[in-house]
């Protein structure tokens, strides 16, 4: 039965022991990420898998050089 908590019912991944706060941030998603490093590349030789790159998503909006414009 669930608590009403989606994020509980869902197990964590591999991030949910990484140093950074952004790659913590989908822990919960329900995909087996690894971070970069020699035992990801190790894995996928050893399960014959491609290796993904996710670098990351912009979240900050651009603004032009000379600073935001008055409407």
């Amino acid at each position: 039965m669930s608590d009403g908590n989606l994020k509980s019912d869902v197990k964590l991944n591999s991030l949910s022991r990484a140093a950074s706060a952004y790659l913590r941030s989908a822990q919960h998603q329900p995909i087996e990420w690894n971070e970069w490093g020699a035992e990801a590349f190790a894995k996928a030789r050893r399960e014959n898998k491609p290796v993904l790159l996710d670098i990351g998503r912009g979240v900050v909006p651009l603004v032009p050089r000379d600073g935001p414009r008055e409407l």
